[in-house]
């Protein structure tokens, strides 16, 4: 079940959500600093982190999952999102060099069909960054966010998932460690909860922030064969004949 774009726009609209997008995206331009020559397509609700990529990059995108609606994006320029479906997307092969998903991943039906889907489109090498609300965190259990619709997920079933997809992982991070409550003195102090949190208690953060690689070649061996260890001892080398 996807959860309405308007409400996510509402939600990035108040004061909380306007927190949640500084640490995200700061987040984001950490893990990729420039865009420049970059075709980079977003999945999801992503236009709030794309923005900083449009003067950069050749070619940014947002691709709207159709349960979830669309907006036009953006509203100063050439429209760049798109209506799409959660596993078609229309794009040739190997086409991108990044894609970024914020308020995607958790919504989808068939997660791995979708991430066979970005694999497909993303070049050899190309990057995935994947922001979902983590399953032993308080965001994925409270409704007043968007964060708090889906399904959650923890390290463990992340790395199983993109490995299965054809993704080899990079990285899992935590992000967001203040309550999902409007607190009053919160916009000064998040910061410092931030600091603190990853810290102290990097387990129960809000989101997970997950960055993969695309893998090309992948390894053939039958279900229950194990790899058998070779003694170099036992290996004979004989000279070629003259």
């Amino acid at each position: 079940m996807h959860l309405d774009v308007i409400e996510i726009k509402d939600f990035y609209s108040s004061s909380l959500g306007q927190m949640v997008r500084r640490h995200i995206g700061q987040k984001i331009r950490q893990s990729w600093p420039k865009g420049a020559g970059f075709m980079i397509a977003g999945v999801g609700y992503t236009t709030p982190y794309l923005r900083p990529f449009l003067s950069e990059s050749p070619m940014v995108a947002n691709f709207s999952p159709a349960g979830q609606g669309g907006l036009i994006w953006p509203s100063d320029g050439p429209f760049r999102s798109v209506l799409v479906e959660e596993d078609i997307f229309p794009l040739t092969d190997a086409c991108l060099d990044k894609v970024l998903e914020v308020h995607g991943l958790e919504f989808f039906a068939d997660v791995e069909a979708h991430l066979k889907e970005v694999w497909r489109v993303l070049r050899p090498e190309g990057r995935l960054l994947l922001v979902v609300p983590n399953r032993a965190g308080l965001w994925a259990r409270v409704d007043t966010t968007p964060f708090g619709y889906g399904q959650p997920f923890s390290r463990g079933q992340l790395h199983d998932l993109l490995v299965s997809s054809w993704f080899r992982p990079l990285s899992i991070s935590p992000l967001i460690h203040f309550a999902p409550f409007k607190l009053p003195l919160r916009l000064t102090s998040s910061p410092a909860f931030e600091k603190v949190g990853a810290k102290v208690w990097p387990r129960f953060s809000g989101m997970l922030m997950v960055e993969a690689v695309k893998e090309v070649a992948q390894p053939i061996r039958p279900k229950g064969l194990k790899a058998k260890r070779l003694n170099p001892s036992a290996i004979q080398v004989k000279p070629l004949p003259a």
